[in-house]
């Protein structure tokens, strides 16, 4: 028994699967309802994460900010005691 060949598709029908995949489109070349839908709801789904994201930076270079600040005031106040300290010594 021999191979059947397959026929491929004329170039216009070619032209039309790399536009509109068939999981997509339905007869006239409309978007098939579902996948707008789909569309929609990634579009909003982006663009919620996109602000999270933006908020959450925002969060990390406060908590930085706050933790720089805290390191700092502690760093200048043993600065301040190891200069208080000896002349309070002194002064005893």
């Amino acid at each position: 028994m021999g191979r059947v060949k397959r026929r491929s598709p004329p170039p216009a029908q070619q032209d039309q699967w790399v536009i509109a995949p068939p999981w997509g489109v339905l007869g006239g070349g409309l978007p098939c309802p579902g996948r707008l839908t789909f569309d929609e709801y990634r579009a909003e789904t982006l663009r919620r994460m996109e602000q999270v994201q933006e908020e959450f930076a925002a969060f990390v270079e406060r908590l930085r900010f706050a933790r720089d600040k805290a390191e700092f005031d502690q760093f200048v106040a043993e600065c301040r005691a190891r200069i208080a300290g000896p002349s309070r010594q002194a002064a005893d």
